[in-house]
């Protein structure tokens, strides 16, 4: 499973990465690659390994891993739709990370940022298969 480290207004992932990791579930966090402003995803074994990267972010030392092995990839955003869109931060790095991804790609976020209105949303923009918040998880396309 593909994690984020959470900026301080983010919905705190570090919870989420502890019962992965309780329950044996690996779980790669998001390199910066600024140059070509790509992501790379790292197996991290431990969040007190992290070290600081671009945009204040923590993030994890060693080789990457090739998206194909990951199942399930928690996306970070300002804000989410019912229909799936997401409102990111505005560079791009997890529509290119994630264009050609076949697993489920789920938002994760507060319930405020879950909204009924529909987002701009271009045909590179990738797509929730689900939203969870801190009052549920929402299935997109379920009325």
């Amino acid at each position: 499973m593909a994690l984020f480290v959470s900026l301080r207004d983010e919905i705190d992932t570090a919870p989420l990465y502890t019962l992965l990791r309780h329950d044996q579930v690996e779980v790669v966090l998001p390199r910066v690659r600024v140059a070509d402003t790509a992501l790379d995803f790292v197996l991290a074994h431990d969040l007190n390994d992290l070290v600081p990267g671009p945009f204040r972010l923590l993030e994890p030392r060693g080789p990457a891993v090739p998206l194909t092995s990951v199942d399930i990839v928690v996306v970070p955003g300002l804000a989410f739709d019912t229909l799936g869109a997401r409102l990111g931060y505005g560079a791009g790095y997890y529509d290119r990370a994630l264009d050609g991804f076949r697993g489920a790609q789920l938002g994760y976020c507060y319930r405020f940022q879950l909204v009924e209105a529909p987002l701009p949303h271009g045909a590179h923009d990738c797509r929730m298969t689900a939203i969870a918040h801190d009052g549920g998880v929402y299935s997109v396309g379920a009325s």
